[in-house]
């Protein structure tokens, strides 16, 4: 029963990732998301232009995801209730 509820809670983390990639479309190949126990999280594979940050992080953030400024370890986040 608890692999049940287990694989039930994994399924239903990756529908929330779904909207993330269809939002990205071609810029997926740019960066890596990061499904994670109580957020998302989307990290730029290397260094972006400008254009495509901008692109990525406008799509991102009305998906709801903030961007955590760190230098080379930036990435943007999204917490999952």
């Amino acid at each position: 029963m608890e692999s049940l509820t287990r694989q039930a809670a994994i399924h239903a983390k990756d529908e929330l990732v779904s909207p993330v990639v269809k939002g990205l479309g071609i810029r997926i190949h740019k960066v890596t998301i990061l499904n994670e126990k109580d957020c998302i999280k989307v990290k730029q594979k290397s260094w972006l232009d400008k254009k495509d940050w901008v692109e990525i992080h406008d799509i991102l953030r009305v998906q709801g995801f903030s961007l955590l400024a760190n230098g080379k370890d930036s990435c943007w986040i999204r917490h999952i209730q």
